[in-house]
């Protein structure tokens, strides 16, 4: 994790015992959701200003950014999913002391305590990520309440083990988070609650998961943690897909363009700094050029992934990838060979445990790029690479 990150949440009173009732986490606190979120504040407010919730939500960059980069159109929402969608995230980071805020009638006003955290998180699903995973932790462990969740990562994870995790959760939920206290169904608060808390850990402990209610069949991946992807209720609703399309449309401006640039070039700068201007393929200086290994034409969504990027001189970029320098053009024997080279440098990743690099994410890189089902390589190393090694 981020030190900075690190140093707020290890000094943070986040004990549940000695702030009894807090929601310290609720339903729309997603990386992805923390990362607009996050992203918005930083563009938008300084540290001397104040605002609410509902000033956030008139805002035109988030209204465009909940159209367009979450595929949400404002006329979709729900009045209540609405007002949900950024006040969770304002709420955990005012717990977790990135923010502050104060009370004024029924409106909550919000300030800067931290900006060095949040221009962290701004634009960052990875460390947003990183940053819940480790919030979590550091909440459960104040609380002596970490081994509610330890004791399913070391069961069958089954659903028996499910069950008795999810009835620990719900008596927690109950004493210290107020489920239910102003008399709502508190089974079904924790129910919707519980996924938000499981699932990161999930993704840390390469554990099974909680989806729609149930343990999931395999561990996890940042896909399911995402609010932003088209979910069961959306289809039951019926959404207008037009109405969504239309608005999209309406609102592709030129900010959102650059958020999604900014959020490229920020992986681009990480893998360029991780390998220090030495080509991963060859060992060759300089190498100036991060390429997509999948190209970021055909697949977007792998376009800020670190594990699809790699970085080589200009000859192995123009010459060996782009054949003949065709940027349309993908020498497929050579991406294959590309893969290879990452999956070496991701395995190193792990085994040194920085957390650069994730066989996760790889894995999910390979099969989205090939086409293979979801979790067909079960996040494993030897199966990527045999995998790779067939398509030789």
């Amino acid at each position: 994790m981020d030190s900075t990150i690190e140093e707020a949440l290890s000094a943070r009173l986040l004990d549940l015992r000695k702030r009894p009732y807090t929601r310290f986490i609720d339903q729309k606190c997603t990386p992805d959701l923390l990362s607009l979120t996050t992203a918005l504040i930083v563009e938008l407010y300084g540290v001397e200003d104040e605002f609410s919730n509902p000033q956030l939500q008139r805002e035109d960059e988030a209204t465009r950014a909940l159209a367009i980069e979450l595929n949400k159109a404002s006329s979709s929402l729900t009045k209540s999913e609405n007002n949900k969608v950024f006040m969770h995230s304002l709420k955990m980071l005012t717990y977790a002391g990135i923010l502050n805020e104060r009370k004024v009638g029924n409106t909550f006003y919000f300030s800067i305590e931290n900006i060095q955290a949040l221009r962290k998180l701004a634009n960052d699903e990875r460390r947003s990520l990183e940053f819940i995973t480790g919030y979590i932790t550091e909440t459960f462990n104040q609380t002596d309440s970490m081994w509610i969740f330890e004791e399913f990562k070391n069961s069958t994870q089954d659903a028996e083990a499910y069950s008795i995790l999810r009835k620990r959760f719900l008596q927690f939920a109950r004493r210290h988070m107020g489920a239910g206290k102003k008399g709502s169904d508190s089974g079904l608060e924790t129910r919707r609650i519980l996924p938000k808390i499981m699932n990161p850990l999930a993704i840390k402990w390469n554990m099974n998961g909680s989806i729609k209610g149930r343990v999931s069949k395999s561990s996890i991946s940042m896909m399911d943690l995402r609010y932003g992807r088209v979910n069961a209720r959306d289809q039951k609703l019926q959404r207008s897909s037009d109405t969504s399309r239309k608005e999209r449309a309406e609102q592709r401006f030129q900010s959102l363009r650059d958020r999604r640039e900014y959020r490229v070039s920020e992986a681009k700068r990480s893998v360029r700094q991780r390998h220090r201007d030495i080509s991963e393929v060859s060992g060759k200086s300089p190498a100036t050029q991060v390429h997509h290994i999948f190209p970021q034409s055909e697949f977007s969504a792998l376009a800020s992934v670190p594990e699809n990027l790699i970085l080589l001189t200009p000859d192995e970029h123009n010459l060996r990838a782009h054949p003949n320098n065709k940027t349309n053009s993908i020498d497929k024997s050579y991406q294959r060979t590309l893969l290879l080279k990452k999956l070496d440098h991701v395995e190193e990743s792990e085994a040194a445990r920085d957390g650069f690099y994730r066989i996760e994410e790889f894995a999910h890189v390979v099969e989205t790029g090939y086409g293979l089902n979801k979790d067909e390589l079960k996040k494993n190393a030897i199966l990527v690479r045999r995998e790779l090694e067939s398509r030789g």
